[in-house]
């Protein structure tokens, strides 16, 4: 899920063009805790408002693109969408994934 998030599920990684290896590093390791911060909102949303199950008894969207997919609008409606993206910062607790 990771790759594929690196790939062509939100992040479009290939698209930076960088040959740098030690700022590849740093993009990989920045692009991880982003798809962690995701797939955590996912998790959260999901626990609200359940991901609509497939009939075949597949989840219509990752966790992850249901997280990204919110955090996306939190950020492109920032002005009135403000408090809800300081709920989700919260979510992104590194000292509770920790432990």
């Amino acid at each position: 899920m990771l790759f594929s998030a690196y790939k062509m599920r939100g992040f479009n990684l290939e698209a930076t063009h960088m040959s740098e290896n030690k700022k590849i590093d740093s993009l990989i390791a920045i692009l991880s805790l982003a798809f962690v911060w995701c797939h955590t909102v996912g998790e959260w949303l999901n626990e609200k408002k359940p991901i609509k199950t497939l009939k075949h008894g597949n989840r219509a969207k990752s966790l992850f693109l249901y997280g990204f997919e919110y955090l996306d609008e939190i950020f492109t409606h920032y002005n009135e969408r403000g408090r809800e993206l300081a709920q989700a910062v919260r979510l992104f607790d590194i000292g509770r994934m920790e432990k």
